[in-house]
């Protein structure tokens, strides 16, 4: 089974933990006109903020957010 913070690392380490979030790769992705894409910068700006354990449990209780 996949650690459950697999998918918020990119190249190897945590983006939340990364100083040069948001890389030109990501931040290349990020803003290529998919409306999902911009939502993955801003669920990653709220793990920044409130933190993994935090966020997880707050997508968890709300699946509307998926």
């Amino acid at each position: 089974m996949a650690d459950k913070y697999e998918a918020l690392s990119y190249c190897g380490i945590s983006c939340a933990g990364c100083g040069s979030f948001p890389c030109d790769t990501l931040n290349g992705f990020y803003h290529d006109g998919n409306p999902q894409h911009r939502r993955a910068l801003e669920a990653m700006e709220e793990i920044i903020r409130i933190g993994a354990d935090a966020w997880l449990e707050n997508i968890a209780s709300n699946t509307s957010d998926l």
